[in-house]
């Protein structure tokens, strides 16, 4: 039943998906402004149907629990009104969906027939393995074996942060969200995925299986969609392909590094260590932890969903961008006309709102997007303002392109900062959220006036190898080799992001930024692949020669990081989800009680869902939320002189309903004082629960 219940939300999902691309092609097909290929469509559709999905879910739980509140704290109750919600949301969907089928019945017939009739079976080939290679690694990142959960090496840092968010949706009904590592602290972003997963996991899929699920969907999504606008981009499957392969295999000059930083003699002993190496190369900050790998896709699930959807729009506004068929002909008896295409503008702004919604499972691709489309449109304003300058009047079919560009940008904007005040936090704008001037990003020797221009230049070497000059030649080379079909704004569109990253700092962290120049990297790679492709077909063998050995430097240092990759995805860390302290929680505790227990590592008590004054503290850091002053906290309270009451006073101000102490800890002064005064809920082996429901007559 789980699983009928799982492939029922996955066909409502790819269904939203696909009323959304019939809604947004079915007038540009008309004017050949969008060419229909199931490559994209397929992975749209689950894009924007899943995003849909969960939103809808999302909402469903929020007027669930104002239509039945709950009659007791305890966790069956609460996610009652959260089974109500989903139910009513995606049979809701299941209503909608037929309805639309049934009107639009004549033309849905064609629109399909027109999108599974192009392709090989090369690019079917290419799908199928992408799913194959997707579902490997989900499941060996993350699997579940009888009651333990298997969490490999590769994955272990951030699923401490997002598993237990997982498990505070769909076991303690965590919405309106608030992030499980700091109780009570609102989370403004990267909970949409999580959501989205635990709603499966409530559905009754096992907690492994709904995690991997939507990671393999978006992974071989993503990796479709790369290859489909690359290709469409350069007029070439073989560039998309290659494109697909950087984006597998990394450009770095690390491992340069790493074989001659001893000297030429040492070479051997180097390759032999890098040969049995664990760990990532790296000579940059935080390169070591995968930082520009493919092991990203695997740890950062909501970014690959968020590429997805950037991917998406991308091909719509570079369609829309390119044939300009935005007017629509009105003829009269006299003459023929133009006239706006309002129907296409809603479209756009129905685009600009899937921007918008997106913004809550990644933010950084939110902020990409806006970046990007609204580059092109000011490229296009600036493009129309020279012509009207030397008297010429811009092309009727490009009237209206600025208006649909920027309708993009400011309903995204405008869902972005509404959902933020109204639906998540309650705050202006996304916690965490911080921008100020910063150069140089991760780059070090830092003077007073910024980065010096030696150590930015010695950083995108280590960092990206010969890949930013690959992509600069490739896009001047492109330019003069295809005058007619110009891609500079995209290209320098596909640029922006990186560039703000080495200009701004968004978070109080700045390598937070290194999802935008990630997004950048995957993008720029089709130009760096389109230079390969053009140089090995050239008749000369130099030229041939200098393609393939550009393709080797470009990818061999990928190669070591996917073997390091493969040793982290089979070592795991085992996670009992029959833990006596876990089971007791869910089972004898309220869901939105909120405890004190062993922090900074994935505890099985972290997976009951229940809120924790100190908790993982990797997500709260980065994102600049308050953990400061609960260090402080817990040092005043683990002080020797202070009294009961003092401790008390400190346990009150916090809100803590249950204290887990376990192994050494038990024996802490500290906590020797509370076990003295507090009574016992619970206690297993070395294991004690205290609980501070009831005033103890030493804190009067």
């Amino acid at each position: 039943m789980r699983f009928l219940l799982a492939g029922w939300f996955v066909i409502l999902a790819f269904g939203w998906g696909m009323a959304c691309c019939h809604t947004l092609t079915r007038s540009l097909d008309q004017k050949q402004a969008l060419s229909l290929h199931w490559r994209w469509v397929l992975p749209v559709s689950w894009f924007f149907g899943a995003l849909i999905l969960s939103w809808l879910g999302y909402g469903g739980c929020l007027m669930a629990q104002i239509l039945w509140p709950s009659t007791t704290a305890m966790t069956n109750a609460m996610t009652t009104p959260m089974t109500n919600g989903l139910t009513m949301a995606w049979g809701g969907s299941t209503v909608l969906l037929t309805a639309y089928a049934a009107v639009n019945r004549t033309r849905l017939g064609p629109w399909l027939r027109q999108v599974f009739s192009t392709g090989t079976r090369l690019e079917a080939g290419l799908a199928v393995g992408l799913l194959a290679i997707a579902s490997v690694c989900m499941h060996l990142s993350c699997f579940q074996s009888g009651h333990t959960l298997y969490v490999s090496h590769a994955v272990y840092s951030d699923f401490g942060l997002h598993l237990p968010m997982v498990r505070s949706v769909s076991v303690a009904a965590n919405i309106p969200t608030q992030l499980v590592h700091a109780a009570g602290t609102p989370i403004g972003v990267h909970f949409l995925f999580d959501a989205l997963c635990g709603f499966l996991e409530r559905l009754g899929l096992p907690l492994a299986v709904a995690v991997a699920l939507p990671s393999s969907l978006s992974l071989a999504g993503a990796g479709l969609l790369l290859f489909h606008l690359t290709s469409c981009w350069f007029g070439s499957r073989t560039v998309g392909a290659v494109s697909l392969l950087l984006a597998c295999w990394r450009s770095s000059g690390s491992l340069w590094a790493c074989l001659f930083e001893s000297g030429w003699q040492n070479v051997d002993r180097q390759w032999a260590g890098l040969m049995g190496s664990s760990t990532f190369l790296g000579r940059t900050p935080l390169e070591d932890w995968g930082l520009w790998t493919a092991h990203v896709w695997l740890n950062q699930r909501h970014l690959v969903f968020g590429f997805g959807l950037l991917c998406g729009v991308l091909w719509v506004a570079w369609r829309v961008w390119a044939n300009g068929c935005l007017t629509q002909p009105t003829t009269t008896q006299q003459t023929a006309t133009r006239r706006m295409d309002w129907k296409c503008l809603t479209r756009m702004g129905f685009l600009g709102t899937l921007v918008g919604l997106g913004g809550y499972v990644n933010g950084a691709t939110t902020l990409a997007t806006i970046g990007m489309v609204g580059l092109v449109g000011l490229v296009e304003l600036v493009t129309q303002v020279i012509q009207v300058t030397r008297w010429q009047r811009p092309s009727a079919k490009r009237q209206t392109l600025l208006p649909a560009l920027f309708l993009i940008l400011v309903v995204s904007a405008c869902m972005v900062l509404g959902i933020s005040k109204l639906v998540v936090s309650g705050l202006p704008m996304p916690a965490g959220f911080s921008p100020h001037l910063h150069l140089g990003f991760l780059a070090q020797n830092t003077t007073s006036l910024g980065i010096t221009p030696w150590a930015l230049a010695r950083y995108a070497w280590l960092a990206f190898g010969p890949l930013p000059l690959a992509a600069v030649v490739g896009w001047w080379c492109h330019k003069r080799q295809n005058p007619t079909t110009p891609l500079t704004p995209w290209f320098w569109a596909a640029a922006m992001p990186a560039l703000v990253a080495f200009v701004v700092q968004l978070n109080p962290q700045v390598a937070s930024n290194h999802k935008l120049v990630t997004l950048s990297i995957l993008l720029l790679n089709g130009w760096a692949a389109w230079l390969v492709v053009y140089l090995c077909r050239q008749p000369a063998w130099p030229r041939q020669v200098a393609g393939l050995l550009l393709a080797i430097a470009l990818t061999i240092t990928g190669w070591f990081d996917t073997a390091v990759l493969w040793r982290q995805l089979t070592r795991h860390v085992a996670i009992d989800l029959h833990d006596p302290a876990l089971c007791w929680a869910m089972a004898h505790t309220p869901a939105k009680s909120r405890w004190l227990a062993p922090y900074g590592v994935l505890h099985p008590l972290h997976l009951s869902g229940r809120p924790l004054y100190l908790g993982y503290p990797y997500f709260v850091e980065s994102a600049g939320l308050d953990w400061q002053s609960r260090y402080q906290w817990l040092a005043q309270l683990s002080q020797d002189t202070r009294s009961f009451s003092d401790r008390w006073a400190l346990l009150e101000s916090a809100g803590i309903d249950f204290i887990l102490l376990e192994g050494a800890t038990r024996n802490r002064p500290w906590a020797k004082a509370l076990r003295e005064h507090l009574p016992e809920a619970w206690r297993h082996g070395d294991q004690i629960i205290l609980t501070t429901q009831q005033k103890p007559p030493s804190a009067l």
